[in-house]
């Protein structure tokens, strides 16, 4: 399992305090917004795993189409890890995965990169998620299909035997308002 939580050394972002809904000395602390994650895969899927703490519980902000103004989870991938920095080409993907409980399939997003650039869009309809809302924020369970990225990364092989890749791993919290970030 990965720990995040504000202050440690992985946690890239910060956390703001979106006003009285917040809760008195919450803003930015571990209440706010932290996680334990882990990835695991085998021959057909690639599986994430996150329990998220959360005070505010949103999946209703910005439009449909913004899955980053949404409570959820996000996974980038360089599967070639070819070291071509930020522009997404082919073997770069991404699966975000918001908090939803009612599981539409907005809530499964995919973005990746092919020789057009960067394409974004539904996830594959076989990609897999389940959520359960908690007291103090939610757990999430996801299965990305092995097909989906071997489709789209030429030089792609059976499950990381022998290599590596690049990851990232984002947790989105807009905590609600007129502008959620």
């Amino acid at each position: 399992w990965i720990e995040l939580a504000p202050g440690d050394s992985l946690v890239g972002g910060r956390l703001g305090d979106d006003g009285p809904g917040e809760g008195q000395g919450v803003a930015g602390t571990a209440a706010d917004l932290s996680g334990r994650l882990v990835l695991a895969w085998d021959d057909q899927w690639l599986y994430l795993a996150a329990r998220v703490r959360d005070n505010v519980h949103d999946v209703d902000s910005g439009d449909r189409d913004q899955w980053f103004c949404r409570d959820g989870v996000a996974l980038f991938l360089d599967v070639p890890r070819d070291g071509d920095g930020p522009i997404w080409f082919v073997g770069d993907h991404a699966f975000v995965f918001t908090a939803d409980p009612a599981l539409p399939p907005a809530a499964r997003w995919w973005r990746h990169g092919d020789q057009r650039g960067r394409q974004e869009g539904l996830a594959p309809p076989q990609t897999q998620l389940a959520l359960r809302l908690e007291e103090t924020g939610y757990t999430l369970e996801a299965a990305i299909p092995m097909a989906v990225l071997s489709l789209f990364t030429p030089a792609f092989r059976t499950p990381f035997v022998g290599r590596t890749l690049g990851f990232m791993l984002l947790v989105t919290d807009p905590d609600g308002g007129p502008r959620p970030f």
